[in-house]
């Protein structure tokens, strides 16, 4: 099958006019010329798109798309209001519920072009709802304890999910470990899931500085973390007195820092901080809609970007986000990012974070015919960040066309 449109976006080298892709058997066999390879393969069929760019599909480096039912029914502009609102909304969901609230998440990523994802997940329904809805991925099985007493069962629990799942994702989906954030783990906890990480090879995904609160709380042991949350949480006898460091360093002491880490939101971190991420070839996951729906502030991406640090994008939960639309968080970055940059985080650097680079996130010969054809008016193929999921005409994910529109 060849691909054809408008231009061909392969986002690791320069954009094609009249370009077309080559997919062979789920992979991408060649990429140039839609004329050249129309003469060359003329057996093949052919897919045309007039007025479309062809594009990677994009890489949605951090969700839980087990919340998608949570969708308006935790209050926006306040982070503690919303978790409050969440831990009882969550309380009220049966096994059922979560299955369903999985599928729709993904069935959601699909129809917004997203064929790779980082999804955290502490219900464990997101790895066969990814797998069903045919796109690529890794699932993180999210812990959270702040008792140190049970930390031996925790990790126990936790490599038995790892087992669980780590040989059924027929390779398109991996597994990976997701210590929730420095406010929900102990120290102890934090080191012994770095410990897994470590021996068992695996990805790492946490919430790092995503509130001026989550400061407070780790280096002062004070704020809402320190208070009425952890009532909530029914951890009243839990005693925390802070640790003196800001959340990256103190996730750098706990030895979780590493370039097998993502850190997800990011929002108030010093010059200090983003330097410890570099120098741990740490990547983050930036949520610009996620961040200013639940009001806790805009990220300094112009410092992450200029620092080196791989940035990519995320929506977060339908639980914190209107809808699960990345051209609108690729407006939404700071207006000083140029197009191809905003292009970059939602595909390759993605897809870089978590270790997939190989697989997706570009179109290259030998990669997964991961592809989307958007619809644009703009001359200058880089200017479809300013489209919208509406304009999304096909989605294709290892060869197979998973959505027409």
């Amino acid at each position: 099958m060849i691909v054809r449109g408008a231009w061909v976006l392969p986002v690791t080298h320069n954009p094609i006019r009249a370009g077309g892709v080559l997919i062979r058997d789920g992979v991408i066999k060649a990429v140039g010329s839609g004329r050249d390879l129309e003469r060359a393969y003329s057996d093949e069929e052919v897919l045309f798109f007039e007025n479309e760019v062809i594009m990677p599909g994009f890489v949605n480096l951090h969700s839980h798309i087990e919340y998608s039912s949570l969708h308006k029914r935790c209050r926006r502009g306040s982070f503690t209001g919303w978790i409050q609102d969440m831990i009882r909304e969550s309380r009220r969901m049966e096994d059922d519920d979560w299955v369903r609230s999985s599928g729709l998440g993904a069935r959601e990523m699909v129809r917004s072009g997203v064929t790779c994802i980082g999804d955290i997940t502490k219900t464990d329904t997101s790895f066969d709802a990814i797998l069903d809805a045919g796109i690529r991925g890794v699932v993180f099985l999210e812990v959270i304890g702040f008792d140190d007493s049970v930390v031996e069962d925790i990790i126990t629990g936790l490599i038995e999910r790892i087992r669980r799942f780590r040989d059924r994702g027929d390779g398109r989906v991996r597994i990976g470990v997701s210590p929730h954030a420095p406010y929900t783990v102990s120290r102890r906890l934090f080191e012994a899931v770095g410990s897994v990480s470590s021996r068992m090879n695996l990805p790492v995904m946490t919430h790092l500085a995503e509130t001026e609160d989550e400061e407070r709380f780790v280096r002062d042991g004070e704020g809402i973390f320190a208070g009425s949350f952890k009532d909530i949480a029914g951890w009243k006898g839990v005693e925390w007195r802070g640790v003196g460091l800001s959340p990256a360093s103190y996730l750098d002491a706990c030895r979780l820092l590493s370039e097998r880490t993502v850190v997800a939101h990011a929002v108030h971190v010093s010059d200090e901080d983003i330097s410890l991420l570099k120098r741990r070839g740490v990547s983050i996951a930036h949520c610009p809609r996620s961040n200013r729906y639940l009001g806790v502030g805009d990220a300094p991406v112009k410092k992450i970007l200029d620092m080196g640090i791989n940035l990519g994008l995320g929506t977060d939960s339908l639980a914190s986000v209107d809808s699960i639309d990345i051209f609108q968080e690729m407006r939404s970055i700071d207006p000083r990012v140029p197009p191809p940059t905003r292009i970059r985080m939602a595909t390759i650097n993605g897809a870089k974070a978590l270790g997939m680079e190989d697989q997706t996130g570009s179109l290259e010969p030998g990669k997964c015919a991961d592809i989307i054809a958007v619809t644009t008016e703009k001359d200058d193929p880089y200017n479809v960040y300013l489209s919208s999921r509406d304009d999304i005409r096909i989605v294709i994910a290892g060869g197979s066309v998973l959505y027409e529109g």
